[in-house]
C-alpha cells in the first residue's frame, strides 16, 4: 500500500516520519507499524548526523553499540558492497 501524506508547514508531518523511523524516540502512547523491513519512505531532506562514513551507516547506533552486537567494520564493507558503494 502506498500513502501519501501532506498538510501545510507546521502540522506535523516530519516528527511523524521520524517517529515511524525510529529517529525520534515515542515517549507517549502506542505506536504499531509493520516491521521495519516492510516500512520505506523517502524524506524530503536527507537527515545525516554528524560523524563518520560509520556513524552514518550504523545510526542511530553508535560504535560501542555495533562493537556489542559483533558487528566489524569488515562487516560495513560487506553491506557496502551490496549496495555498490564499497568504494566508499
Amino acid at each position: 500500500m502506498n500513502t501519501v501524506v501532506t498538510g501545510p508547514n507546521g502540522c506535523g508531518k516530519s516528527s511523524l516520519f521520524r517517529i515511524l523511523s525510529g529517529l525520534w524516540p515515542l515517549t507517549a502512547g502506542v505506536l504499531r507499524r509493520p516491521h521495519m523491513e516492510k516500512l520505506f519512505y523517502i524524506p524530503q531532506r536527507p537527515y545525516l548526523p554528524p560523524g563518520t562514513l560509520r556513524d552514518q551507516i550504523i545510526y542511530p547506533n553508535v560504535k560501542a553499540d555495533m562493537l556489542k552486537k559483533g558487528v566489524t567494520d569488515d562487516d560495513l564493507r560487506k553491506i557496502l558492497g551490496f549496495v555498490r558503494s564499497d568504494y566508499l
